[in-house]
C-alpha cells in the first residue's frame, strides 16, 4: 500500500506542477498571438483559466488524498512536509477559484480591465499562481526524501 500511495502522490504532483507550468507557457503564447487585441486575449485567457481551475481542484483533491494515505502508512517528516505543501497549494487554488477569478471576470466583462482594481486582482492572481508553483516545486524536492524513508522502513 505504501508503494502504491507513493506512486499516486508522485503522479498527482507531476500532473499538478506540469499543468501550472503549462498555464504560464500557454498564456504567454496567447499574449503573443493576440498582441494588441486585448478583448480577444481576455476571452481566450479567461476560458483557459476557468478550465484549468476546475482541473486543478481535482488534482489538489487527488494529491491531498494520496499524500494522506502515504503519510498514514508512516509519518516521516518529509511526508508531513509534502502534505502541508500540497495543502497550502490547494488552499491557494481554492482562493483563486472562489475569490480572485470571479472578481477578475466581473471586471473584464464590464470592460474595466484598465482600472486599478483589475490590475490589483490580476497581479494578486499572478502571485497566487507563482506561489503554487513554488510550493509544488518544494514538494517535488521532498518527495525523494519521503521515498527514502519508505525504503528504510521496508528494509527494517
Amino acid at each position: 500500500m505504501r508503494y502504491f500511495s507513493c506512486v499516486l502522490v508522485t503522479l498527482a504532483w507531476g500532473l499538478w506542477i506540469g499543468s501550472l507550468v503549462a498555464v504560464f507557457v500557454l498564456i504567454m503564447g496567447l499574449a503573443r498571438e493576440f498582441a494588441g487585441d486585448t478583448e480577444s486575449f481576455g476571452r481566450a485567457a479567461s476560458s483557459l483559466f476557468h478550465a484549468y481551475e476546475v482541473y486543478q481542484l481535482f488534482l489538489a483533491a487527488a494529491a491531498l488524498t494520496a499524500a494522506f494515505v502515504w503519510l498514514a502508512a508512516d509519518s516521516a517528516r518529509p511526508k508531513i512536509a509534502v502534505f502541508v505543501l500540497f495543502a497550502l497549494a490547494a488552499a491557494a487554488a481554492i482562493f483563486e477559484y472562489s475569490y480572485l477569478s470571479p472578481h477578475i471576470d466581473t471586471l473584464r466583462l464590464t470592460y474595466q480591465t484598465g482600472t486599478r482594481q483589475f490590475h490589483y486582482f490580476h497581479k494578486l492572481a499572478t502571485y497566487v499562481y507563482l506561489s503554487q508553483t513554488i510550493l509544488m516545486a518544494a514538494a517535488g524536492f521532498l518527495l525523494p526524501l519521503g521515498m527514502r524513508a519508505d525504503r528504510r522502513k521496508s528494509t527494517s
